[in-house]
C-alpha cells in the first residue's frame, strides 16, 4: 500500500516538474506543427510493408522529406508536400480561421469540395472515398434535405485521428470536449471504434498541452473519456500492450507486434508505444524510427508528432525540418491565425 501511495507521487511531482517547462501555447503551436513536418517527412516512404523491399527502394537508408517514386501511391506529389492525411489537417486550420469558423458543416462541406474524387490530386483514403459515396447517394435520394455531414464511412483507421489536433486546441476548454470530438470524427467515419480510439487520443493530448506527463495523460484519458465498458476495457488492453513493449530493444519489430497498419486499433498502440519510447530524444531520431520500421508512418508519425509537440513544446520541432515544408510559410500564417481563433473564442467574439 505504501508503495502505491508512494507511485502516485511521484507521477504528480513529476507531472507539475514537467508542467513548469513549456507554456501552453508552445505546446498548442507543437502540437499542429509535430503532426504536419511528420506527415511531410514521411511522405516518399509511406505505406512500404516489407523491410527488404523499402531497404530496396532506399538503399542510401531513409532520412525524411524523400521524393516519392514513380509508382509510389503519392506519386503526384513532390518532397516537402503532405499526404492526404497532412493536406486534411491543413484544410481544417483554413476552415478553424475562417470568417465563419469551424463546424461539422463547414468543415464537412470544404472537405467534400476539397479532398474528394474529381476535386483532389493526391491519393484518396477509403474513408474518404466512401464518405463521399454517401454524400452523393443523399443528393440522389434526399437532394432537398440539408447534409448534416455526421454519417460518415464505416471505417476504422486514421483519418480523423491524422487531423483532430485543431479540435483539441479549439475546446480545450469545453465541457463537451469529448462530444466535439466525436463530431469532429464523425464527418468522415461514422464507426464507434474510430470514435473511441480518436476520444483517447485527444484527451492525452488534452493532458499533455495542460503539461501533464505522458503517463498522467494517458491514465487521464483513459478515466475521462466517455465509452462503452466494451470500448474501455479493449483500449485499455492496447494501452498495457503498448507499455509491455517498452523494455524490448527491437524498435520496429516492437511496431510489428502492435501494428503497423491502417486500423487504429494496432496503429494507435504502436503510436503510443512509440511516444513513450522516443519522447527522450530528438523530434528527427524519433519521427525517423517511425518511418523506418515501415507501414502507416505518416499516420503514426503525425500522432507521435502531435504528442511530442504537445508535451515539449515548439521548440523541440526543428527550424530547419519546418522549412521543409513547401508551404512553410502558408502553414506558420495557419499555425498563428488558429491561435487567434482560439482567443477570440475564449472572449466569446
Amino acid at each position: 500500500m505504501y508503495l502505491r501511495y508512494l507511485t502516485v507521487f511521484i507521477l504528480f511531482l513529476s507531472t507539475l516538474i514537467h508542467a513548469s517547462d513549456v507554456d501552453k501555447e508552445s505546446r498548442m503551436r507543437g502540437m499542429i506543427w509535430g503532426a504536419l513536418v511528420a506527415d511531410a517527412a514521411a511522405l516518399g516512404a509511406h505505406w512500404y510493408y516489407d523491410q527488404a523491399d523499402l531497404k530496396e527502394r532506399f538503399p542510401g537508408g531513409i532520412y525524411g522529406f524523400e521524393q516519392p517514386a514513380a509508382d509510389h501511391y503519392h506519386k503526384t506529389k513532390s518532397s516537402g508536400q503532405f499526404t492526404m492525411y497532412g493536406d486534411a489537417l491543413k484544410l481544417l486550420l483554413e476552415v478553424c480561421v475562417s470568417e465563419s469558423g469551424y463546424s461539422p458543416k463547414d468543415y464537412g462541406a470544404a472537405f467534400i469540395r476539397t479532398m474528394t474524387p474529381g476535386n483532389y490530386a493526391g491519393y484518396i483514403d477509403h474513408a474518404t472515398r466512401e464518405t463521399f459515396e454517401i454524400y452523393q447517394q443523399h443528393l440522389k435520394s434526399d437532394p432537398d434535405l440539408p447534409f448534416d455531414f455526421q454519417q460518415g464511412s464505416d471505417d476504422n483507421q486514421m483519418a480523423g485521428a491524422t487531423s483532430l489536433m485543431p479540435i483539441a486546441l479549439l475546446y480545450l476548454d469545453d465541457p463537451a470536449f469529448y462530444e466535439r470530438v466525436a463530431n469532429f470524427v464523425r464527418i468522415r467515419q461514422n464507426n464507434s471504434e474510430a470514435i473511441a480510439y480518436c476520444q483517447i487520443q485527444a484527451g492525452i493530448l488534452k493532458g499533455l498541452l495542460a503539461g501533464n506527463s505522458a503517463e498522467g495523460a494517458i491514465a487521464g484519458a483513459l478515466e475521462e473519456a466517455p465509452l462503452s465498458g466494451m470500448m474501455h476495457e479493449a483500449i485499455s488492453a492496447r494501452v498495457r500492450d503498448a507499455k509491455r513493449e517498452l523494455g524490448k530493444e527491437d524498435f520496429i519489430l516492437s511496431t510489428f507486434e502492435l501494428g503497423y497498419s491502417c486500423p487504429l486499433r494496432g496503429s494507435f498502440p504502436a503510436s503510443l508505444f512509440s511516444f513513450m519510447k522516443l519522447k527522450s530524444g530528438t523530434y528527427e531520431d524519433a519521427i525517423l524510427s517511425i518511418v523506418r520500421a515501415g507501414g502507416e508512418s505518416a499516420g503514426r508519425g503525425m500522432l507521435v508528432g502531435a504528442f511530442l509537440g504537445a508535451y515539449h513544446g515548439e521548440a523541440y520541432i526543428p527550424t530547419a525540418w519546418k522549412e521543409k515544408l513547401s508551404e512553410y510559410e502558408a502553414i506558420a500564417s495557419l499555425v498563428e491565425q488558429v491561435m487567434q481563433a482560439r482567443k477570440r473564442s475564449q472572449n466569446g467574439v
